[in-house]
């Protein structure tokens, strides 16, 4: 059965997201437009990566990190739905789980990331190696993290798996994949610092470099 109230809930929220200037800036300009579905491709690929011990209860790494930090949350909502979706159409993703997979799969660790953003660039200096260890590598393990323990309550809760079974075959894993989920996406992070800088919605030089 298909959790109704979540995919509800996660499609409201993202309508009322999009009713800003970025969704019109999104229509109008070709390079962030090109960002947004090379975005979407990006995330297809990592998400068909997934394994598992048990069947229901894979785990797949998430790179919703860098794309929040070049979309900005709003449109990394819509960017992580594109391959949800077609996921969910073709049987790779369980249709029952495709609220939970959007509430705690795609917004959390979106909302997550901002978060730490937010917070990095209030609290913490303006320094090129905090942007790339706090904004990016240690705001991915955060959001991996945020997202494997709301799967966990779900599977336990709603999905009727036994306590045991989640933590031996769910959370167990989490200490393994927090470390190169923060790899992958403080790497990705540096590099676009680097080369691509422009491509980063919250990253000027002006800031970090002088």
């Amino acid at each position: 059965m298909i959790p109704w109230g979540l995919l509800v809930g996660f499609l409201c929220f993202s309508a009322w997201a999009q009713q800003g200037a970025e969704l019109r800036l999104l229509r109008s300009r070709s390079w962030l437009q090109g960002l947004f579905f090379g975005s979407g491709l990006a995330l297809l690929a990592l998400w068909l990566l997934q394994a598992g011990i048990e069947d229901g209860l894979e785990v797949h790494f998430l790179g919703l990190t860098t794309v929040t930090l070049v979309l900005g949350w709003r449109l990394a909502l819509l960017a992580g739905l594109l391959p949800l979706g077609l996921l969910t159409l073709t049987g790779l993703e369980q249709w029952q789980h495709l609220g939970p997979n959007c509430a705690f799969g795609l917004a959390l660790p979106v909302l997550v990331s901002e978060a730490v953003r937010q917070g990095v660039a209030r609290y913490l200096p303006h320094h090129l190696f905090v942007y790339f260890f706090c904004t990016g590598f240690f705001n991915a393990a955060l959001a991996l993290v945020a997202h494997m323990l709301a799967m966990a309550a779900w599977f336990y809760w709603a999905e009727g798996f036994d306590g045991r079974q989640v933590l031996d075959n769910y959370l167990i894993l989490m200490p393994l994949l927090a470390f190169p989920e923060a790899l992958l996406n403080g790497m990705a992070v540096t590099m676009l610092t680097l080369y691509r800088p422009q491509w980063l919605k919250d990253f000027h030089d002006s800031d970090y470099l002088n």
